[in-house]
């Protein structure tokens, strides 16, 4: 069993004036290692995405990269001092991502694994009904535009992330769809929205 904590979030707007600050980023760093050995914990995931997808973030990837790779190397320190593995995971955007502005391969050799996340593929924005995380697409409906994990994983191998090191999860939730009351509910059906509550 290896328990580690996540950092970060979809929102975590405050990581870019962490990035941008080499004192901050260093006092974060000793932190993380303090953090980790107080509540026993096998290591960190940072889930911080903006870098790749958001071009108000200029520098930000490149800053990120430093990051990580001080972080990494701390955390080896800390595995040699406490004779414990400490891991480090980093948590990739599942659509694919501008590698201009961040290009997540340049620090593959301090990521142990890097994590997908595959779930909210689906929801109100679509018209039609669709799994939460579908592997594959289905080739019987062409006709619609489908976001499957599949396209994520080839993206990445294709652009150098090692299959040793990408692990994809699966929220444990679910999409409820609703459909017109004449209609017969199934997937790829058209609806009019999700169920609330």
């Amino acid at each position: 069993l290896v328990t580690m904590v996540s950092v970060g979030g979809l929102y975590a707007d405050n990581f870019s004036n962490i990035m941008a600050n080499d004192d901050v980023q260093k006092k974060l760093i000793t932190n993380i290692g303090k953090f980790l050995k107080f509540y026993q914990l096998d290591g960190i995931e940072l889930n911080w995405p903006k870098p790749m997808s958001d071009e108000n973030y200029e520098n930000s990837g490149e800053q990120y990269n430093t990051f990580i790779t001080n972080l990494s190397n701390h955390l080896k320190s800390l595995s040699v001092e406490h004779n414990k593995r400490y891991w480090l995971s980093v948590t990739l955007p599942f659509y694919p991502v501008k590698r201009s502005l961040w290009d997540p391969a340049l620090v593959k050799d301090s990521v142990d694994f890097y994590t997908i996340n595959t779930y909210l593929l689906h929801g109100s924005w679509n018209n039609e009904a669709y799994l939460q995380s579908p592997l594959y697409s289905n080739p019987n409906k062409e006709n619609l535009e489908q976001v499957v994990i599949e396209q994520s994983i080839r993206y990445y191998l294709v652009n150098s992330i090692p299959s040793n090191q990408l692990i994809f999860n699966v929220a444990p939730i679910a999409t409820g769809w609703q459909f017109n009351q004449d209609q017969f509910p199934d997937l790829y059906e058209p609806v009019e929205g999700m169920v609330k509550g």
